[in-house]
């Protein structure tokens, strides 16, 4: 265990290192310095990335409650109750997002889409070519969970078949 959480008695700021931990692991992180006096923004991270490890390790189911508690066993019992707190609390946040991890490994995975309808009154061909086109965007997440845009356009037929498709996957 990473030599921060040795020095550590302060509940609060356990707890904000520990929901770091969680945004961390699940990619929604965003920049924080220590608040802990004495130690280096390496040390701060560092420390993150173990907890983060040690978490996603229980949710897999890797390491049991107990060893993950055993892997912080140095620090009091107090503090100890909170990382499993904090755990339990983010434990469905953790598990959305490997499930989404692992499913994205088979290729992009959707996470948002939306759409409009466009009514064409006519074209340079033909200006009483009248038709409805619908455009839709799909956001996509790939094997390294990077957005990915998609945009194509689609008419009466081809939008029956994605809704089809879709449906068929509930």
């Amino acid at each position: 265990m990473p030599d921060l959480l040795l020095s550590l008695d302060n509940k609060e700021v356990l707890t904000e290192i520990l929901h770091h931990s969680v945004d961390t692991l699940i990619n929604r992180s965003t920049k924080r310095e220590s608040k802990i006096h004495g130690n280096s923004p390496e040390d701060f991270e560092s420390t993150v990335k173990s907890i983060a490890n040690n978490y996603k390790l229980h949710c897999l189911e890797l390491i049991s409650e107990d060893e993950l508690m055993a892997k912080y066993s140095h620090i009091n019992s107090d503090l100890q109750r909170i990382v499993l707190e904090v755990f339990k609390a983010r434990k469905p946040e953790i598990m959305v997002f490997l499930l989404q991890e692992h499913n994205a490994k088979q290729g992009c995975l959707m996470s948002s889409f939306d759409w409009n309808v466009n009514l064409i009154f006519g074209d340079s061909s033909l200006p009483s070519n009248r038709r409805a086109v619908g455009t839709v965007a799909m956001i996509c997440l790939d094997e390294n969970s990077k957005k990915k845009d998609i945009h194509f356009e689609v008419d009466r037929t081809k939008l029956d078949e994605l809704i089809k498709v879709l449906e068929a996957f509930q």
